[in-house]
């Protein structure tokens, strides 16, 4: 995804005239700005700091109103831990990526640039954001290799068998959204392909009425060009991102499965020349990955060509698409190539001759460290992963209150006398939610546990009741597991759930388990 403002002034200077010349003081540290600048707008409603959080969700637009997520105690949290050097709350593929690449080639990094002309020390800087993601829709015409099916329905029907998304941006969420447009000063659109969603149209038309003025951003995969698109160009400054994976048909086609590479060319250079004629700057947005890095220069040369500036989003799922999670031999012979064409797609570059360097030498990190994708994986199990393995489509969604109240009769005839305790666990096996009396058993409380990797209970349950001496599968469906997990001082039963939404979709689980203790004699 390409993150950045667009600048006719050279950002130190635009910071120089605001903190120099007029006296204002800059806003506090923060390790992103992310959460206090921008919201990001997901298919199924879920209201994000950015893209790259999926575990921590600001709130849903399906149960919540836009001003009370804005204001609301997830995103204060977020805000709050961020400025003290805590990642915990989503952000851990983040402090992976600045441990390993370093902040100026870490995805937090433009937040900086975009904070720096929004906030201030005076609180008030902060009453809106200045920014806005939206993905309303996954309609999408097109199955890529790297997306998945709550990103693209083409995806979602085709090859995961699933269900249309349910639709959840209705007209009170539009209705919110009228007084925050006027205070934006970037907006992006995304999907899905933006072209082809009903919902990107009605914010475009609201932002035609109240904010004129407003370049918008919109990643699109270029297939589009129809007398509905040719309307509203004219009606808003758009300014496009062209996301091209690949320079030859071959690549291009592969990876974006459906599309036509001569269509899509020729309808960039359509865009291009909207582009010339309003007054706003087009720009390719490349997915690094293992199936095209061979012509991530010959890309380069071809925006060279064109003046068009690049941003490259760094494939992290699915796992064989990304060149961070391959087998360090593979990546070395990545980065082999990649050197070897080096000072020639170098001297050739201008406009992006950064990026290259920057991508060239990320790939080598990855090199430097030790084992990187056992970390890798600890930080970016995030998007097409089920918790615990689970299945993450069964036909038809059941009724999740009995599951779980299955979970616990288990759980009761194991020992009628123990506690039941739970956990809500998220996508990359990190901690949502848990039961307020858990301190008993772990000796730590929710707020301790809450953003943590799952594997934190099992250190618990060691710390406290020493060594696991044996574990045993009891039982196991598609929907839950059952496991009886021995430890010097106790006993513990775990029983886990999938929680699924009425089409048999699962993202989360709830694990419950309950303690039998026993003296470490016996």
């Amino acid at each position: 995804m390409a993150t950045g403002l667009r600048r006719a002034v050279p950002l130190p200077v635009r910071r120089a005239v605001r903190r120099h010349v007029f006296g204002i003081q800059p806003a506090a540290y923060s390790a992103c700005y992310a959460p206090q600048v921008m919201l990001y707008f997901q298919p199924d409603g879920d209201v994000r700091a950015c893209c790259r959080n999926q575990n921590y969700p600001l709130g849903n637009i399906g149960t919540q109103r836009l001003p009370e997520i804005w204001d609301g105690p997830r995103r204060q949290e977020l805000v709050e831990r961020l400025a003290v050097d805590d990642f915990s709350r989503g952000c851990e593929g983040c402090k992976w990526e600045i441990d390993t690449v370093g902040r100026e080639a870490s995805f937090p990094r433009p937040f900086d640039d975009e904070a720096s002309l929004h906030l201030t020390s005076d609180p008030r800087s902060g009453t809106w954001p200045h920014a806005m993601e939206f993905n309303l829709s996954n309609t999408c015409n097109l199955q890529c290799l790297q997306c998945n099916g709550d990103l693209s329905s083409s995806i979602r029907i085709h090859r995961e068998k699933r269900p249309p998304l349910p639709k959840v941006y209705d007209d009170q969420f539009f209705d919110d959204l009228v007084p925050f447009l006027p205070h934006l000063g970037r907006v992006q659109f995304a999907g899905g392909e933006p072209f082809m969603a009903a919902e990107n149209y009605r914010v475009w038309e609201l932002l035609a009425e109240l904010a004129p003025q407003l370049e918008v951003q919109v990643v699109t995969n270029a297939t589009q060009w129809n007398k509905r698109v040719e309307a509203i160009l004219e009606k808003v400054r758009f300014a496009p991102t062209f996301s091209l994976d690949g320079i030859t048909a071959e690549t291009y086609e592969r990876v974006r499965a459906g599309a036509d590479h001569d269509r899509v060319m020729a309808n960039v250079d359509r865009f291009c020349a909207y582009c010339e004629r309003v007054g706003t700057e087009p720009l390719i947005n490349f997915c690094l990955m293992a199936q095209n890095y061979h012509e991530f220069g010959p890309l380069l040369q071809f925006a060279e060509r064109r003046g068009i500036r690049v941003y490259v989003s760094v494939v992290h799922y699915p796992e064989h698409a990304s060149i961070a999670r391959l087998e360090p031999a593979r990546i070395a012979e990545i980065h082999r190539h990649l050197r070897a064409e080096y000072d020639e797609v170098l001297s050739s570059l201008d406009l992006n001759a950064e990026l290259w360097v920057k991508e060239v030498d990320r790939i080598g990190s990855w090199l430097e460290r030790e084992a990187p994708e056992a970390e890798h994986d600890a930080y970016w199990k995030v998007i097409d992963t089920v918790p615990f393995g689970l299945a993450r489509w069964t036909e038809g969604g059941g009724d999740e209150a009995q599951r779980v109240g299955a979970a616990r009769a288990v759980l009761a005839d194991f020992d009628a006398e123990a506690p039941v305790h739970d956990l809500l666990v998220l996508r990359g096996e990190r901690i949502a939610e848990a039961s307020p009396d858990i301190a008993a058993a772990l000796g730590a409380g929710a707020d301790d546990l809450v953003g943590a990797p799952v594997d934190r209970v099992q250190e618990l349950f060691e710390r406290r009741y020493g060594p696991a001496t044996g574990q045993e599968l009891l039982a196991e469906t598609e929907d839950t597991i059952d496991v009886l997990t021995t430890f010097d001082g106790a006993e513990v039963r775990t029983v886990i759930v999938a929680l699924r939404d009425a089409t048999g979709f699962a993202a989360t689980a709830r694990l419950l388990f309950a303690v039998r203790e026993r003296s470490l004699a016996g």
